[in-house]
């Protein structure tokens, strides 16, 4: 049997092949394929309430994968939404002055009642992580490993 490097980095499972059977690359492909779907289905399930408050539902729908086979086999999920980076690592918005786009004063409903303002002073806030990517990635890890090596093992095992 060839040798088959299995390696799981801080991403996409990936797998690098040498001189498999046709029919094995074809088996792992499709395994990779369907993890990839189910790291977006559960990241995406993730931004869509776990984590998140959805407003627009961008950051939920932004979830996408990529799967290609040549040399070796590479299925990854990902999201290029800037919210994300953001929700992923924490973040600091500074103090900053909140004037109004298109109207000459702000409006707003506060505790003391309705309020219209020319200028408003944001204290600025700091965001805490919530991990979206990387905790779903650390929770399926050791199953993709499983399932791959198990796939591989297998082919091993055969005449």
């Amino acid at each position: 049997m060839p040798d088959v490097n299995v390696k799981v980095i801080d991403g996409p499972a990936e797998l690098t092949l040498e001189k498999l059977p046709d029919d094995i690359k074809a088996e792992l492909f499709k395994s990779a394929s369907q993890w990839a779907d189910v790291l977006a289905y559960t990241m995406t399930a993730k931004a869509s309430g776990d984590v998140t408050k959805i407003r627009t539902g961008k950051l939920a729908g932004s979830f996408k994968t990529s799967k290609k086979a040549d040399e070796r086999i590479k299925a990854s999920a990902y999201s290029r939404d800037p919210v994300l980076n953001i929700l992923e690592h924490g973040g600091d918005i500074p103090p900053h002055l909140i004037r109004p786009d298109k109207k000459r004063a702000l409006h707003f409903l506060g505790t003391s009642g309705e309020t219209f303002a020319a200028v408003t002073h944001f204290k600025g806030a700091r965001i805490p992580p919530h991990s979206i990517v990387q905790s779903t990635f650390d929770e399926k890890k050791q199953e993709i490993v499983e399932d791959m090596t198990g796939i591989i093992a297998k082919a091993s095992d055969a005449p």
